[in-house]
Parts: C-alpha cells; sequence; structure tokens
C-alpha cells in the first residue's frame, strides 16, 4: 500500500508542475467547444470532489485513513477531478454527436428527412429487397410552378408553400412511409412492402387531396400541381439511379 501512496504523492508533485500540461481537461484545445456544447445540451461541468467524497474513496479502495497524507488527499482530488472530466467530456461528446446526427437527417425547411437520410433509408430499402425479394417501392413527386411563385410572392411564400404540400404528402402516408426531400420541389417516397397497384392508388389518394387543398394565404388560393413517378426499388439499386429513374418517369407523363 505504502508503494501505491508514493506514488500518487509523486503524482501530486507533478500535477503541481504541470497546471497547463495534458493533464489538464482545460488544455484540450476542444474544451471550449465542450463548454459551449455542454451549456446547449444541459449538461453541466463537473464539481470537484468535496473532502468528504475523497475520503468515502479512499475507503472504498481500502486506504487506511492514517496514510491520507494531505499530498496523497490533493493527489486523489486531482485524479477524481480529471476522470470526472473525461466521463464529463464523453458525456457531451455523445450528445452532441446525438445531436448532429439528427440535424444531419432533418431537413432544415420541410417537415421530413433530408436527402442524405434518404439515400440511406433508400439504400436499406434496397438492400431488404436483395435478401427477401419482397416488393418495395420509390414514389417520386415533383411540385410544378415553384419559380413562378418565387418570381410573384418571393421565397417566404414559396417556402410556405412548400411546406404545405409537404404536410399533405405525409398526411395521405402511413407512419412508417418514409418521406424526404430530394431537390427543390422534389419529394421522394419509400413504400416497403406495398403492390404496385397499391403504390399507384397511395400516388393517385396524394395527388387528389393537393387538388383539393391548395395553399392560402392572405385569403388568396396557390394551387398545387405536380407530377409524379414509380420506380420499383431493385436488390442493391443505387439511390441516385432509383431517383433518376422514378424522375424520368414523372417527366415522361408530362410530356405525355
Amino acid at each position: 500500500m505504502m508503494a501505491d501512496i508514493r506514488e500518487l504523492e509523486q503524482y501530486a508533485a507533478i500535477r503541481e508542475l504541470d497546471t497547463h500540461g495534458e493533464g489538464n481537461p482545460q488544455s484540450n484545445p476542444y474544451f471550449g467547444i465542450y463548454k459551449r456544447s455542454a451549456f446547449a445540451h444541459g449538461q453541466p461541468e463537473p464539481q470537484k470532489r468535496t473532502p468528504r467524497q475523497i475520503k468515502d474513496t479512499a475507503s472504498v479502495m481500502g486506504i487506511p485513513s492514517d496514510e491520507i497524507t494531505p499530498k496523497v488527499h490533493e493527489a486523489m482530488t486531482l485524479i477524481m477531478h480529471e476522470m470526472d472530466s473525461i466521463r464529463w467530456q464523453a458525456e457531451v461528446s455523445k450528445k452532441h454527436e446525438a445531436h448532429l446526427i439528427e440535424a444531419l437527417d432533418s431537413h432544415e425547411l420541410l417537415p421530413v428527412v433530408s436527402r442524405h437520410a434518404f439515400d440511406q433509408y433508400l439504400s436499406h430499402a434496397a438492400e431488404h429487397v436483395a435478401r427477401t425479394k419482397e416488393p418495395s417501392f420509390l414514389l417520386f413527386i415533383k411540385i410544378l410552378k415553384l419559380d413562378e411563385l418565387w418570381l410573384r410572392n418571393g421565397a417566404g411564400l414559396r417556402d410556405a408553400f412548400l411546406i404545405h404540400a409537404a404536410g399533405i404528402i405525409r398526411t395521405c402516408l402511413d407512419e412508417v412511409d418514409v418521406v424526404g426531400a430530394l431537390d427543390h420541389g422534389e419529394f421522394g417516397v419509400i413504400l416497403n412492402l406495398y403492390q404496385e397497384e397499391a403504390v399507384i392508388s397511395k400516388a393517385a389518394a396524394i395527388d387528389e387531396l393537393m387538388s383539393k387543398t391548395p395553399f392560402v394565404m392572405a385569403e388568396e388560393e396557390y394551387p398545387i400541381t405536380a407530377v409524379w413517378g414509380i420506380q420499383e426499388i431493385v436488390a442493391l439499386g443505387q439511390p441516385d439511379q432509383l431517383v433518376l429513374a422514378a424522375s424520368e418517369k414523372a417527366r415522361s407523363s408530362q410530356a405525355g
């Protein structure tokens, strides 16, 4: 035990000289980021252990009370505070990572997932088809005349119009159906375990609700017109290729 005590005393002496070294949590170049992230997520910095807590810890470690010299007490205080700081940084990092993932997956404006997240869902759907041979489909929807709306009324109204349209799409779907923003005014819907006839019925229901539910602002109505195309999700299909195929079908239906 005395060897351990001497090591603790030596540690205290070294830490007294190394107040700005690697052992000091505040010397971490990311310490400021941790503090800001912790503040944002309601994760306060750990407080230093009280003398009573240090004595209790020493007792649990089997260190006799008569061997806890001031230097040993100081060393244990430093070690425990650094351990608490490391644990705190890990917890803050984990919460910050979860926050970043959520922000990356959510569209910045619309109540749908981002293109990044949608592509991941689409890849998973293609992998599921490869494993199970069960059918799944991609529904592509493009809202028309958005540029005209922007020219006449500005970006604010156009964005509100898109939010309204996205809400209509979401209303017609089941909770498990994934809706994502693909490009300006373009939406993708992943319909897993659907037959093609059911997908067509779903698309027709969205189209009908859009025609019956124009966007209204300042007592003026703005009708929603859209085209859509359906592409079966093939085994191990690439997201970009699947979206392109569905969009071409939507374009062909409009051209025809």
